[in-house]
């Protein structure tokens, strides 16, 4: 029994007694759990595990023929404008109307009778004209509403990143907490330490650290801190400090262990 305290012992002594390098582990930095805006049935998928995505990029489509045939029915009205070209007409002949009668009470030839029943038409034309009008931007805002509904049975990615995990396959039904693929962020890993209650005071944010990822990739890469936790964990008498660590061109893989060295002050 006095043998296996000291193992434990002596496991856990080097992030305490060595104040510049503490265990660590290298996170992507987004995990998008992508699922689909609304339910439906999954008709293609455009991308495959491992490959590459960029932000916007299409990853895969829904069934949408019901969306796709209330947008062509509304493109069709939509491509004509008849019904306001008619009552243009029909309000500029009336008023030309009532032009000619406004001369003609002045000079007495008309009756002011007819006139204002002449105003009357062409108010009433007036009217029809703007309601066309008011019809046709109503219509034009249920296209671009059918074209976003149309356009949403394209699921895209929300991220540059890489596609981790795919869940669903052509076929299958969306909606609700359905997760369809994830998508992870790699250019830049958020690299997760816990230090000794005892360093609290000597680390802060902004502070230039390095990090050594285990075998096989090894290697040494400058980084730097961003996040320093204000809550201590009571059981092991530690904080949690997190890094950035740039990963442009994303060669250094995510979910992996590391080693993190600190240059301390004092």
């Amino acid at each position: 029994m006095l043998r296996c305290a000291l193992l434990l012992i002596a496991l856990s002594a080097p992030a305490f007694a060595d104040p510049a390098g503490f265990n660590c582990v290298m996170d992507p930095a987004q995990r998008i759990r992508l699922a689909a805006n609304g339910s439906g049935v999954l008709s293609e998928l455009l991308v495959r595990r491992g490959d590459i995505v960029r932000a916007g990029q299409p990853v895969a489509r829904m069934d949408a023929l019901l969306e796709e045939a209330t947008v062509r029915i509304l493109e069709a009205r939509a491509a004509s404008t008849a019904q306001i070209d008619a009552q243009e007409t029909r309000a500029a002949f009336v008023g030309a109307q009532v032009e000619r009668m406004r001369r003609l009470v002045q000079q007495n030839a008309q009756s002011v009778v007819r006139l204002e029943e002449a105003e009357y038409e062409y108010a009433v034309a007036r009217n029809q004209l703007s309601q066309a009008r008011s019809d046709y931007a109503t219509l034009l805002a249920e296209l671009e509403r059918a074209r976003i509904a149309r356009d949403a049975k394209t699921i895209r990615a929300p991220i540059d990143g890489q596609v981790s995990d795919i869940s669903l396959g052509p076929g299958e039904s969306t909606g609700g907490e359905r997760q369809l693929m994830t998508i992870v962020r790699l250019d830049e890993l958020h690299v997760e330490a816990f230090l000794p209650i005892e360093l609290y005071a000597r680390v802060r944010r902004g502070m230039a650290v390095t990090v050594h990822p285990d075998a096989p990739v090894g290697g040494s890469y400058p980084a730097m801190i961003t996040a320093v936790d204000s809550v201590f964990d009571t059981a092991s008498r530690t904080f949690g400090v997190q890094v950035t660590l740039p990963n442009a061109d994303a060669l250094l893989p995510g979910g992996h262990r590391c080693r993190l060295t600190i240059k301390l002050d004092g």
